[in-house]
């Protein structure tokens, strides 16, 4: 009676909430792998326009490299593990990046 309709009621709901998590989760998914796709176009279009000065080159791709990372850190409101970054930036590199307020705006 009563109470089969509102279990009915609240199935619907929360099918309806879940499935608009999953969308959620996976337009965030397709946004990152976007994201990835542009640093590493913009890493390879470095290498060749920069292939005449070695020094810069290697300082835009490291620091293509630790975008992602810093953009994680500026979403999810969390300062990082600078272990994610050890071998691309320096230790002073990386104290600068995990101490910023704004992550993205230092590595951009």
């Amino acid at each position: 009676g009563f109470m089969a309709l509102i279990q009915v009621a609240m199935l619907l709901l929360l099918t309806f909430r879940l499935q608009r998590a999953a969308v959620r989760f996976y337009d965030c998914r397709a946004a990152c792998g976007k994201m990835i796709e542009y640093c590493r176009n913009f890493a390879s279009e470095a290498s060749v326009y920069c292939s005449h000065d070695p020094a810069l080159r290697d300082q835009i791709i490291k620091w293509v490299a630790a975008a992602p990372v810093a953009i994680k850190n500026f979403l999810r409101k969390d300062s990082g593990d600078p272990q994610e970054l050890l071998g691309i930036l320096s230790d002073a590199e990386c104290t600068q990046l995990f101490q910023a307020p704004h992550q993205p705006l230092l590595v951009w």
